[in-house]
């Protein structure tokens, strides 16, 4: 239901006017304003990649008039219109603590160009409504041409149709635009919601002054447009776009305009699914410096104030691309701090682009399963397919081969010093022409299809259609978000922000001569004020001095942490926006600049690693190790990190730490290891008797019991698993699916309703599950009873990354059956590699029960021989054959099919087999197993490092051994390939693997140098005498 404004509260102080006072923006007390917002873009000018149509505005409207006829096609953009933004996307607005939304708007809602000189009352009319709810919630507008007759610029969303631009050729176009704004300043003069007038976005004027700079026209239609302003409204600022699309300013006056405010754009291409990829290098990050510094080197130099009038990357689709979108948008999400981090430094405003859209870049879109979603989605797959929006998550390579051979014949022809000469020099030959044909005449033909999706629609179905741009059925970028509001309280200042409490009132701020670590990377001058000092403060950025005990580590902490830090998680405020955003409960809003040290509280904790090491850390967990354990979600865990949402347990944070210092490339960072793992173990003994966070108390058991499995400290990993397990017993998640309630709410507290929390409960009791099985592998009984086990497999990872509420399973599996419902699932094609994985450790479990009880029964070996027969004919062959398998799953892959090797060799080679009867079945298993890791090292080695993996592979390994010590139907030459990539691939263990890797390869190393009376009478024994690890192996280089 959408939120009226009787329904929230406001956000923010009421609007003043606005004005300038020298590089500065202040509201009517003096008081100095940092805008910083969005723009509503695709709203009253729409775009291509913001709505799905493709071209332009115009054809597009054009093309629904023809297919619905003039009044329905009216009725459905006037309702797309109204729910594109409406009360409650201005209440979670201004909930993230922005204050200002740009408002592009198309002349064609106030000219018809058939009666070009009637400004109509319907712009007025949309615009109003915008305006009048922004300020019922203290939110200012800017007022942001966005598209003047004939196009002041060459591209889409001027909506020209043309690439050229005919604004600058006609001075009949320039006057009707100022025609246009002498309407607005009038209508609008003396409110002070408006914050000012956005001239021209993104002019880009061909002809050049007299200094060779190309803006001329531009120049003279800025001093006239702004007198023309100024005799009406002399209030308002005017915001003045640089030429070359809001990049150039060479060509300007040496005198700034009085009351304005210049503007760039500063989009990197780093945050582009085209070249190179944001990795936060110190070259990138100082190539972003001075691209933007060149970018605003006129409005530094005239002391005017600067607004970052649009920026901001796309993001990949994590839903459908999974994890590798995840990594991807991760990168970007780094690039926007950085950024905004920049910007802070001066307190430049800035309004990112955008608000909504339909999955590419907005702070909110549409659902996927929504009614235009549904209708419009295959249309716009051929759009990407074909190229035809520049702005978009896909690169060109799809359509290459038609276009590239045409160009390379065009570029032939033409004379090498003039292949650059078209305006803008900016746009290389190839975009040129791309522009043309793709984006303006394969673009109008196509669209055509997109309209013929509508034909036939009703006013009912339209208005649905319409409706699914509604705040209430849009979902939101979460992350982006979390990012936009950390910046809430980053207020602009000159001196340190201490925080307020009784143990900071009136206290004097020491002084150091030191240099933080902050102002020395960016080679700034620092002042030495500790805590933190002035430029990290006004930066917002986490201030360390070197040498220091506590190094003021920021992870954001509770009341119970800290409780001088004074905050009110019930504000009305926070209160507001558990209404608007129901994900997360109970959401505890915190400001991410606070930092926290827990040096000083807590003296026998180690300190917690700086963000920038922390998100390293994260960062490796999920690219290291999240496809064997996972059980986190990510944007949730950054979230958390983050402190927009409720906070994130030290135990669990210890435990990511852990788990993914070893493969931190600074060597300082691997030496808190220890540190890191022995608090996440303390943490952890308290966390398992306590009720407070209890999934996330298990997902640091999971961790734990990965790294002591890692340790070889197996002792220490089958406690933690038997406690762990009661746990989840107590608190009711083994029966999560099921019908039984928790034995026990003193030790957990309730999990809710969250889809994303009920899925990260069943993927720990899964992984625990999945180590307690594995345990026979090295002789350890299992911990774990699954008879009351009431759970559904793990979802497919672009559902829980897209945030699915449920899994296609309708009941949960029945332990004593497994096999049957996994059956099912892949006969029903979406059974996942993962799942199978589970179903593989169900089967090895009961094989470890059977052979390792001493006497084993021959019935019940046939009838698990049988089901891992069955087992194999379910599965397809993208979970058995590298090749055939996407590469995002080779990992998995590979671990599935040791793990059935494995199952083979102990199901086939039992105690009390004296005459090896099955011997070449274990053989065939064994060299199975040497074939897919062959063919896995033409890849990625990194793909091959496993916990879990290698004592299954010491397993297959040892057959292979024995056959190469006393080969039975198998020469040894033909074993030699094998054993050369076991030593390759065990030495990589060795080196990546920690102690377990080590233990292993010295077992290997030991095995291989045996004599063959030895291999012998290995062969004659049993699987027991080959998956015992033995303490004295000796050690080797």
């Amino acid at each position: 239901m959408p939120h009226s404004s009787a329904d929230v509260p406001t956000h923010g102080k009421p609007c003043t006017m606005l004005r300038t006072n020298g590089n500065r923006i202040e509201d009517s007390n003096g008081q100095t304003v940092v805008l910083k917002g969005a723009a509503l873009g695709g709203m009253l000018n729409m775009e291509n990649f913001i709505t799905g149509y493709s071209g332009h505005e115009h054809e597009h409207r054009a093309q629904m008039a023809e297919v619905l006829g003039e009044e329905k096609s009216n009725f459905f953009f006037d309702r797309l219109i109204h729910h594109f933004f409406g009360e409650a996307d201005a209440a979670y607005f201004a909930s993230l603590g922005l204050n200002c939304i740009r408002i592009p708007f198309n002349y064609r809602h106030f000219i018809d160009d058939m009666n070009p000189s009637v400004v109509k009352q319907k712009g007025f009319d949309l615009l109003d409504r915008v305006v009048d709810i922004c300020g019922k919630h203290n939110l200012y507008v800017v007022l942001d041409m966005h598209a003047v007759p004939g196009g002041q610029n060459q591209d889409w969303h001027s909506d020209s149709g043309y690439a050229r631009a005919l604004f600058w050729d006609f001075k009949d176009h320039q006057d009707r635009a100022i025609q246009l704004w002498e309407a607005l300043a009038q209508h609008y003069k003396g409110n002070p919601v408006v914050a000012g007038y956005n001239l021209l976005n993104e002019p880009a004027d061909p002809h050049k002054t007299a200094s060779g700079h190309y803006g001329q026209r531009l120049i003279e239609w800025y001093r006239r447009a702004e007198k023309s302003i100024r005799a009406i409204d002399p209030e308002h600022m005017i915001f003045i776009d640089g030429n070359t699309y809001a990049m150039d300013f060479r060509a300007f006056p040496k005198d700034p305009l009085p009351n304005a405010v210049y503007a760039c754009h500063d989009y990197s291409f780093l945050g582009f699914p085209i070249g190179e990829q944001y990795e936060g290098t110190d070259e990138q990050k100082s190539k972003l410096r001075s691209s933007f510094e060149r970018k605003v080197e006129f409005m530094r130099q005239k002391q005017v104030p600067i607004w970052n009038g649009e920026f901001g990357p796309v993001y990949q689709n994590e839903a459908k691309e999974g994890l590798e979108a995840v990594k991807t948008n991760s990168k970007r999400f780094a690039l926007l701090e950085e950024q905004l981090s920049i910007y802070a430094e001066t307190d430049v405003s800035w309004s990112i682009w955008l608000y909504k859209d339909i999955g590419y870049q907005g702070m909110t879109y549409l659902d996927p399963a929504s009614p235009y979603m549904t209708l419009i989605q295959p249309f716009v797959e051929k759009k990407q397919r074909l190229g035809l929006d520049f702005w978009g998550v896909v690169n060109k390579d799809g359509v290459k081969h038609l276009y590239e051979p045409f160009l390379e014949g065009l570029k032939k022809e033409v004379i090498e010093p003039y292949r650059d000469t078209k305006y803008p020099k900016i746009w290389t030959f190839e975009r040129q022409f791309e522009r043309v044909i793709r984006e303006c005449l394969m673009s109008e033909y196509v669209g055509w299809e997109m309209a013929e999706l509508f034909r036939g629609k009703s006013k009912e179905e339209l208005e649905e259609l319409a409706g699914s741009f509604a705040f209430e059925n849009c979902k939101r970028r979460d992350m982006l978000n979390a990012i936009l509001k950390s910046l809430k309280g980053r207020q602009p200042t000159v001196s340190p922000i201490v925080p307020k409490s009784p143990e900071y009132v009136n206290m004097p701020i020491p002084k150091s001569p030191n240099v933080c670590a902050g102002c020395r990377s960016r080679k700034r001058k620092c002042d030495g004020t500790q805590p933190a000092c002035s430029a990290c403060v006004k930066r917002g950025d986490w201030c360390t001095y070197p040498g220091s005990s506590d190094e003021a580590h920021s992870i954001v902490l509770t009341q119970d942490h800290w409780p001088m830090l004074n905050l009110d998680v019930n504000s009305q405020e926070n209160q507001q926006y558990q209404q608007l955003v129901p994900s997360l409960d109970p959401l505890n809003f915190q400001d991410i600049t606070l930092a926290a040290s827990l040096d000083q509280m807590y003296p026998t904790i180690p300190s917690l690693p700086p963000p920038s090491i922390l998100r390293d850390l994260v960062n490796i967990f999920f690219g290291k190790h999240y496809q064997t354990i996972p059980i986190i979600h990510y944007t949730r865990l950054w979230l958390r990190l983050t402190g927009v949402t409720d906070e994130l347990p030290r135990v669990l944070v210890y435990a990511l730490c852990a788990v993914s210092t070893s493969y931190h490339p600074d060597a300082q960072v691997q030496q808190s290891q220890p540190q890191w793992y022995e608090a996440a173990k303390t943490e952890l003994s308290q966390a398992l008797h306590s009720p407070s966070h209890p999934i996330e108390t298990l997902q640091a058991a999971v961790l734990i019991i990965h790294q002591a499995v890692v340790q070889t400290d197996y002792s220490l990993s089958w406690l933690l698993l038997g406690d762990a397990w009661r746990k989840a017993v107590v608190s009711g998640y083994t029966q999560l699916d099921g019908k039984s309630s928790p034995i026990s709410r003193e030790l957990s507290e309730p999990l809710g309703n969250d889809p994303v929390v009920k899925e990260e409960c069943r993927r720990c009791i899964w992984a625990l599950y999945i180590f307690d099985r594995g345990l026979c592998t090295i002789d350890l009984d299992r911990a774990i009873d699954e008879s009351r086990l009431r759970i559904h497999l793990p979802m497919a990872e672009e559902d829980f990354h897209g945030a699915k509420t449920s899994s296609p399973q309708a009941q949960p599996p029945n332990m004593k059956n497994l096999l049957d419902p996994t059956q099912q699932r892949a006969l029903q094609g979406f059974a996942t590699i993962y799942q199978y994985i589970i179903l593989a450790h169900h089967l090895l479990g009961r094989i470890g029960d059977e052979v390792f009880q001493g006497d084993a029964d021959i019935h019940a070996l046939h009838k698990l021989k049988s089901g891992l027969t069955q087992t194999r004919h379910i599965l397809p062959q993208t979970a058995t054959e590298l090749s055939a398998a996407d590469p995002r799953d080779h990992a998995l892959v590979i671990w599935l099919n040791v793990l059935l090797s494995t199952c083979t060799v102990m199901l086939h080679h039992p105690p009390g087999n004296l005459e090896n009867k099955d011997w070449n079945q274990c053989l065939e298993a064994a060299r199975t197993v040497g074939l897919l890791y062959r063919g896995a090292r033409r890849g990625s080695t990194m793909m091959l490092d496993n916990v879990h993996v290698v004592p299954l592979l010491f397993i297959c390994s040892r057959i292979l051994m024995i056959e190469h010590a006393i080969p039975s139907t198998t020469t040894p030459e033909d074993l030699t390939v094998d054993m050369d990539n076991l030593i390759i691939i065990f030495r990589q263990f060795r080196d990546t693997l920690g102690k377990i890797g080590q233990k292993f390869y010295n077992g290997f190393m030991f095995y291989l140098q045996q004599d063959k009376d030895q291999s012998q009478m290995d062969k004659a024994g049993s699987v027991m005498e080959l998956i015992r690890p033995c303490d004295h192996w000796p050690f080797y280089e």
